[in-house]
Parts: structure tokens; C-alpha cells; sequence
């Protein structure tokens, strides 16, 4: 027999029974009872009864006549027990040379998901060592699980190492569903190599947990899996079978069980709402049985998880035969129903007190903000608190039981009566009418001391845009370091050049060339800054620049006219980072110079070649070629024959006129410098100046000179 009650229902009760199939009970205060109308007979046997986790209206149920080759009657409603349809076919087996119906065994239900109606995934755990089936139609189909050595038959699991359900009229109930995630199954055997196994694929295959640390051959056992607490599994090992005896408690899905202490016995179980009170869990457990503490038997509550037990009914009453079966609502805290062999069901509603103190808070958290403040916070207990009080000792457990602040009416507190360099330690406790609750978890802070000086500053000018400064860490704890600079010394501004540093080091890029700078460094941490370090002082390098010939090379050049002169100089650069250009002036008209693009140099920098190039211009050849025609010209003349006298004077002045010519042609005339002779000329000297420059250093200069002839 079992009994099931659907979250959402008004707590409904739907209860399966010997001799009947089983029961709808849409208000137990009244006899409402309808029966299950699924089977042929008057007599049959209801065993289990199971509901979709998410979808509770969906329930199963597994029921067959009394005989071992009956018929199975289970099957299915849509509307939470109020109409039934059986399923499309039930689990068979070859029996007398036919076809026989497997007689109902236990069941249960996937959580839908996404599916619909008619694609659920139900699992039957039969009767009678038969393996587990399967359908994910809902219902139409049957399937048997493959993961079980099994017989020629290909149904029956082998007894030599397996034992499965046995009498279906025992209050056995060892198939469940996980509420949270689809297709998941968990299955008590009564014998096998592993207690416990869990199915991810709707009971195709199982996963046996081998250190699930179940009791053996436990014939009455009852499984609960937990709608409240993802992986909470409550195991009852019934009345009968191997010790050790009482419940058992997993917390990750199954894996493993605890025995909880203080319980000889336990034969029915049940997990129902919680009662919403601080510090309770959000669910309660029920258990018909006995406490190693007492030889009453009687049934048990629990609010804490099983810490402790509360006795709520005694047994016998007098009245009821013994209780096999137990449900408890998911929605009213304190209501449990209880079914016994022969006397039909009873349920019983516990009130929760209404006046009770707080529970104690939570995440209490103790945080040094300054060198003289600490904040608390904490997260508040559930139910009706009216303030807070928190107590502060400077030792762990050595709270003072005169709180440093009451009545507080939120859940934090700023502690600035406190000294630098102590430790304090706090608890909270939570009030309201009814009184003050127990403390929190303690939580301390200590308050920071300034830390100390660094040591071993030192300063390093590495160019002239920059000075390297470098420390030795305070001791104690450090937040970040501050610079302050000067050009004096003990002359630094109270204002830090640099600050939030958190390393050791730091480039001072704001200097100015050829100025010397003085230093101090200071540590930082939540009691403020500590006392200064050594000084330290570097004068930033003063830059410069050279430009000279290149070794070898010269800084006069003679050339033709049109031709092409070249110098090759190199720039040497002393300290200076930047970007130098050069320019070239000079150059006579219709002269040519050209000059290298800017570098970029740096203090690592080496010589850098200047290659200057000085195209000529064409004007000289022409007053050659000019004065050379005007020559000829006058010689001509000289050496005509004079035959006519009357034309010789005209002829000597000719002549005289083009030497005259000839000798402005060639500078040679009157006032001239210079001994050519002949037909040479005078040579072209022109002097150029090639400078380099950049920012924030002198230019620099080299002269050239260009002869043209």
C-alpha cells in the first residue's frame, strides 16, 4: 500500500490498498473517498502511487488482481486522481506457454520537461525478482532495462546475485523520481551487488552507487527523495531484513548515506513543507518508528534535517492497527497523513508556534575600513526581528555579554570606537518580543597601524626627460606608496609627484634637463600614511649634439660645373632623446643642397652618418664657352690680310674692342684679381653651413666648402 499527496491539490489525497485498487480523496474531513476505477474485479491490489514532479496533476499508479498472473490494471490521470485511463499495455512475460501480464510492482514518474501528455517517462519495478521496465510513451510501450544479468527469459533478474520486490502486498516503496532533473530514477533493490542505482535516461540503463552504505535485504524499505533540497535523499529500512536499522540520509544525489544517530527502528518515512521558522529547513521529515532513547514507539518530526527529533504521536493508540504507510503535504507545514494495514488513514495538523524568538543571523562579516573603524554587516534571519544587538571582544569567544550597540534596526554596523594595531572579535544576535535570539557565527577584523618608512631610495637619473627611482618595501601592510619631489633638499612639495603606486619603483618623466631633483617616499594603507624614507637626489642629464666629418671624409669639395659634391659628416648625440633634422644654407643660386630626413635618437643611440649632397648649377660653362667664341673672334680678325689701307685702323680698333671683350668675358680686366692665363677661368668658392637641431638642445653647426671651376 502507499499514498501520495500532490503539491497544488488542497493537499488531496490519493492512497493505494489491498482489495481494492485504491482511493481519491479530495477532502479528508469528510468521508469523500471514490474509488480507482481500473480494475475488472471488486478485489485487487493497489501498490504504489507516484506524480509527475512538475507537473503534479499527471499521476501513476501500479495495480493488478490478486493473483500472480493477473491482470495489471495500472494506469494514469491527467487531472490529479479524478478520472483515470489505464495504459496502452502493460509489462508481459512468457507464462504455462502464453502471454501473462506482470503483476503491479512499484512506480514512478519522470518530471515532463518539455514532453507532453502521452511521451512520459515512467518507470514499473516489478514484483517477484521480475528487472525494471520502462515506457516513454506513456504508457503504450514496455521496454526492460539492460543493465541487469538476466535470465534466458530475458525478463526475470538473476536471484543468485539480485533480489528485487517480492510481495506486493508489503509496504515496500523503492522506485522514485528526482523532482529536479528529467529522466532521472533512483531504485532500491532489496538484495544486490550495489544497494542503490540511479538511472539518467529514464531507465534504460543504471548506474549502481557502490559506497551508497544502505542496509541489505531490507524488505520493507521506503525511499523519499526530497521536492524542497536538490540530492536529498531519506531512506527507511522498514521492519524486517538485516540491521543496521533506522534512517538514512544522502546529501549529494544518492552516493552515499549517513545513519543518523539515535533511532533503532524506522518503517515509514515522509518529507513535507517546512515550517518557515528561522533557522528551520525548508522541509520536514517524518518518521513511524522508535529512538534508541525510548521504548515507546511513536511517529517523529524533525524541522532541523534530522539534528533532532520531536515526538508528535504515540503508538499504540489504541485505536489503529500498525501504520505502513505515510505522506506528508508539500504545501501545509505539520500535516501528515498515516495509513495502517487494516484501519483505513488518519492525518494530523501541527500548528508552528507563533511566538518564538529569532533565529541567529548569518554571513556576519567584520571589515577594517581606516585606523579607526571597522564595518559589520550580516544577513538577517528569517521571520520577525525587531533589532539587533552585536558584542565585541579582542579575543575569539571573549564577546563581552554587554552588546556594544542594541537595537539596531539594520543589518550593519560601524564600529569607530576601536584602537589601531588590535584585533576584535563580534557576534550579532537578533531580537523581537519574544526575546533574543542566539548568537551569529563569529567574524573578527584587526584595525591597521600606519606602516613604516621605506628604506633604500635611491634615484637614478637615466635621461634628460627622465629619473628612475627604486625602494625597499615598508613592513607591515601596504596599500600603495606615495612620491613627493623637490628642488631643494628637504625642500619636497606636500604633494605627491606620484601616489597609488603599488610597486617598488617609479620613472619620474617630468623632469626638466640639467635640473636636480630631490626625493622621499611615503607608504600608504588604511590607517593613512606612514612616516617618509631616506632622501634621494639625481640631476636630470643635460643633452647636446656634435655634427663633424666623418673620419677620413673632408669638408671642402671641388667640382665642375653641373656636377654633383658630396660630404659625409657624422651627428653624435650625448644624453637626448628626440627627433633631430637638418638643414643646409649657403648653397650659391642655381645651387642645389640636400640634407638626410629627421632621426629619432635616443641615449643608447650610437654616431649616426649625415651624407649632404651639392648639385651644381650650369651658369659658369656658359661664360667660358662665351668668352672662348669672343677670342676667336678677335683673332680673326688680327690675321686677315690687310690689303686695303684705307680699312686699317678700322681694322685695329676691331681687334682691340674684341680683347677687351675677352678680358671682361674672363674677369681679366681692368681691377680683376687672379693670374690666369691663357684660355683658364676663375674658380666659383662658395661656403655652406650644415646644421642639426631638436628640441630642447642646441643647435649645432659644420661649415662646408664647395669650389666650382
Amino acid at each position: 500500500m502507499d499514498m501520495t499527496v500532490p503539491p497544488g491539490s488542497n493537499d488531496t489525497i490519493i492512497a493505494m490498498a489491498m482489495d481494492t485498487t485504491g482511493f481519491y480523496i479530495p477532502n479528508p474531513d469528510n468521508f469523500s473517498a471514490v474509488q480507482i476505477p481500473l480494475q475488472q474485479e471488486i478485489i485487487s491490489q493497489g501498490t504504489t502511487v507516484a506524480y509527475s514532479p512538475d507537473t503534479p496533476s499527471y499521476v501513476v499508479v501500479t495495480s493488478s488482481n490478486v493473483y500472480t498472473n493477473g491482470q495489471n490494471y495500472s494506469g494514469y490521470s491527467t487531472n490529479g486522481g479524478m478520472t483515470w485511463t489505464r495504459f496502452g499495455s502493460a509489462p508481459t512475460y512468457n507464462c504455462s506457454g502464453g502471454t501473462c501480464d506482470i503483476p503491479a510492482g512499484m512506480i514512478a514518474v519522470s518530471a515532463r520537461g518539455s514532453r507532453t501528455l502521452g511521451s512520459d517517462h515512467i518507470v514499473i519495478y516489478p514484483p517477484n525478482d521480475f528487472a525494471p521496465q520502462y515506457s516513454q510513451d506513456g504508457g503504450a510501450t514496455w521496454h526492460v532495462a539492460n543493465s541487469f544479468p538476466l535470465n534466458a527469459d530475458g525478463l526475470t533478474i538473476n536471484s543468485a546475485t539480485y533480489s528485487s520486490f517480492a510481495y506486493p502486498q508489503l509496504n515496500q516503496h523503492l522506485l522514485r523520481a528526482d523532482p529536479f532533473t528529467a529522466d532521472k530514477f533512483y531504485l532500491k533493490f532489496t538484495h544486490a551487488p550495489n544497494l542503490l542505482y540511479i538511472s539518467t535516461d529514464g531507465g534504460q540503463t543504471w548506474q549502481g552507487q557502490a559506497n551508497a552504505n544502505l542496509p541489505d535485504y531490507a524488505w520493507s524499505g521506503q525511499l523519499v527523495v526530497n521536492g524542497k533540497v536538490q540530492n536529498d535523499l531519506w531512506y527507511a529500512d522498514g521492519y524486517a531484513g538485516s540491521s543496521p536499522h533506522g534512517v538514512f540520509h544522502s546529501t549529494n544525489g544518492g552516493q552515499t548515506f549517513q545513519q543518523l544517530p539515535g533511532i533503532s527502528h524506522a518503517i515509514t518515512i515522509a518529507v513535507g513543507a517546512g515550517s518557515g521558522q528561522t533557522g528551520d529547513a525548508p522541509y520536514t521529515v517524518y518518521f513511524y518508528g522508535q529512538m534508541t532513547s525510548s521504548a515507546a514507539w511513536g511517529i517523529f518530526q524533525s524541522t532541523n534535517g534530522g539534528s533532532s527529533w520531536n515526538r508528535i504521536s504515540y503508538y499504540p493508540t489504541g485505536l489503529y492497527d500498525v501504520p505502513l504507510a505515510m505522506a506528508a503535504s508539500q504545501d501545509t507545514f505539520g500535516k501528515v497523513y498515516v495509513g495502517f494495514s487494516g484501519n483505513s488513514f488518519v492525518y494530523s495538523q501541527i500548528a508552528p508556534s507563533s511566538s518564538t524568538i529569532p533565529a541567529a543571523p548569518t554571513g556576519l562579516n567584520a571589515t577594517a575600513v581606516s585606523g579607526s573603524e571597522i564595518n559589520l554587516t550580516w544577513t538577517a534571519p528569517a521571520g520577525t526581528v525587531t533589532g539587533y544587538n552585536v558584542y565585541r571582544g579582542t579575543s575569539s569567544g571573549g564577546e563581552s555579554t554587554t552588546p556594544v550597540a542594541a537595537g539596531l534596526a539594520v543589518a550593519s554596523y560601524a564600529d569607530m570606537n576601536v584602537a589601531p594595531g588590535t584585533s576584535y572579535y563580534y557576534t550579532v544576535a537578533a531580537t523581537n518580543s519574544a526575546g533574543t535570539g542566539p548568537a551569529s557565527a563569529e567574524a573578527s577584523a584587526v584595525v591597521p597601524t600606519a606602516p613604516s618608512a621605506p628604506t633604500g631610495l635611491t634615484a637614478v637619473a637615466k635621461s634628460s626627460t627622465e629619473i628612475d627611482l627604486s625602494w625597499t618595501a615598508s613592513s607591515g601592510s601596504v596599500s600603495s606608496y606615495s612620491v613627493f619631489r623637490g628642488t631643494a633638499s628637504d625642500g619636497e612639495s606636500a604633494t605627491p609627484v606620484a601616489s597609488g603606486l603599488t610597486g617598488v619603483t617609479y620613472a619620474d618623466t617630468s623632469v626638466v634637463a640639467g635640473t636636480k631633483y630631490y626625493y622621499e617616499v611615503s607608504a600608504v594603507n588604511l590607517a593613512g600614511a606612514g612616516p617618509y624614507s631616506n632622501e634621494a637626489s639625481a640631476t636630470a642629464l643635460q643633452p647636446s649634439l656634435a655634427i663633424a666629418p666623418a673620419t677620413g671624409s673632408s669638408t671642402s669639395a671641388t667640382v665642375t660645373p653641373g656636377q654633383t659634391a658630396t660630404f659625409q659628416l657624422v651627428l653624435t648625440t650625448t644624453n637626448y632623446s628626440g627627433t633631430i633634422t637638418f638643414a643646409c644654407t649657403g648653397a650659391p643660386a642655381g645651387d642645389t643642397c640636400s640634407v638626410p630626413s629627421p632621426v629619432t635618437v635616443t641615449p643608447a643611440t650610437g654616431p649616426t652618418g649625415v651624407s649632404v649632397s651639392v648639385q651644381t648649377g650650369a651658369s659658369a660653362s656658359i661664360k667660358n664657352l662665351l668668352a672662348h667664341g669672343l677670342l676667336a673672334l678677335a683673332a680673326g680678325f688680327l690675321i686677315l690680310p690687310i690689303r686695303l689701307r684705307a680699312n686699317r685702323r678700322a681694322m685695329i680698333a676691331m681687334a682691340l674692342a674684341a680683347f677687351t671683350m675677352l678680358g671682361a668675358a674672363n674677369g681679366c680686366g681692368s681691377g680683376s684679381s687672379g693670374g690666369n692665363s691663357g684660355n683658364s677661368t676663375t674658380p666659383v668658392v662658395s661656403t655652406l653651413t650644415v646644421s642639426a637641431s631638436g628640441p630642447g638642445v642646441a643647435t649645432v653647426t659644420q661649415a662646408l666648402t664647395l669650389t666650382v671651376q
